[in-house]
């Protein structure tokens, strides 16, 4: 028995590398397998090559916004199965004085 195969897969969708490896460390520790994408028009690319059961997607992404990643996935017959989470982390980049 393939124990890859029966891991759920998600799918990362996020530019900001530090709030990427955050979530990916909250999907190992729940037990999914992942992949971080961190622009749209990969991420399109590459959702049509492989099958995640969850993608966690950032809106606001470089190239192909995640907006219209959102359209693409939910006009294609294949893809509009794929249950996304729409997240939105945004981080105090202010320094203290």
């Amino acid at each position: 028995m393939n124990i890859e195969a029966k891991t759920p897969f998600v799918m990362i969708i996020e530019d900001d590398r530090d709030i990427a490896s955050y979530y990916r460390h909250v999907m190992d520790m729940a037990g999914y397998r992942t992949e971080i994408v961190a622009n749209g028009k990969v991420a399109v690319e590459n959702l049509y090559k492989s099958s995640p059961d969850i993608v966690l997607l950032d809106l606001n992404l470089p190239g192909v916004s995640g907006v219209e990643v959102l359209k693409i996935l939910k006009a294609d017959d294949r893809l509009k199965q794929i249950r996304v989470v729409v997240v939105r982390l945004f981080r105090n980049r202010r320094r203290p004085p």
